[in-house]
């Protein structure tokens, strides 16, 4: 049992790797991409997210190479994160519930060009979590806010949904990919993905993980 009394996730004490997060023998390290893009992602990590084997911001962070994640606070903001909002040669949105989903469709006319990049600020953390970093953080309200209303259920299975419309941090990365039109590096995130929630699930149930995915296929190729 751990401190609090809880009892603890199945492999809490395996050997991890401190790149991935997952158990040494499940590491997918080897296979992850390293995808250039047009598009910028800005994270804002909530402090209870860090270290969790089952976020998925990582996978944004290990595989596009414009990505940039910062540790959320209340009372100090990423002075980093304040600068590039600011910075002329970026075209910043917001991803939150809350926002225009028409701002979302209207992505492949690209209203960044033509001499700005886009960026997407992401708050990774549950769905309660962000809707407290987004109150509690004013430096982004001024930025558009965008939503995404997916047409199918998340494929995120690893904690439990409040709905099938809410997709993983990794999910609206994806999504972002295909509608601003990078669709190779949508589709390798999307393996990359899905790779992940298979070795995790394998995890979960203590078995070794598929090595016969297409996915993998893919991955390796792209390499």
């Amino acid at each position: 049992m751990v401190a609090d009394g809880k009892t603890p996730a199945r492999g809490y004490r395996l050997p991890r790797c401190a790149t991935c997060s997952l158990p040494t023998d499940h590491c997918l390290c080897p296979l992850t991409p390293r995808l250039a893009t047009g598009v910028h992602f800005w994270l804002l990590v909530h402090p209870e997210e860090y270290g969790k084997p089952t976020n998925t911001a990582r996978l944004i962070g290990a595989s596009l190479l414009h990505t940039r994640l910062f540790p959320w606070h209340r009372t100090a903001p990423p002075s980093d994160l304040l600068g590039l909002l600011t910075a002329p040669q970026f075209y910043p949105f917001l991803l939150c519930p809350s926002g225009d989903v028409t701002l979302f469709e209207r992505l492949p006319q690209r209203p960044w060009l033509p001499d700005r990049l886009p960026a997407f600020v992401l708050l990774d953390g549950t769905w309660s979590q962000a809707r407290k970093m987004l109150i509690r953080s004013p430096y982004v309200h001024a930025l558009p806010q965008m939503a995404i209303h997916p047409t199918t259920p998340s494929a995120y299975t690893l904690r439990r949904q409040v709905g099938a419309q809410h997709l993983s941090t990794v999910e609206v990365a994806i999504a972002l990919l295909a509608q601003c039109g990078e669709t190779t590096a949508s589709r390798l995130l999307q393996a990359y993905f899905r790779v992940f929630m298979v070795h995790s699930e394998a995890v979960r149930h203590g078995h070794r993980p598929t090595t016969d995915l297409p996915e993998i296929d893919a991955l390796l190729t792209a390499r």
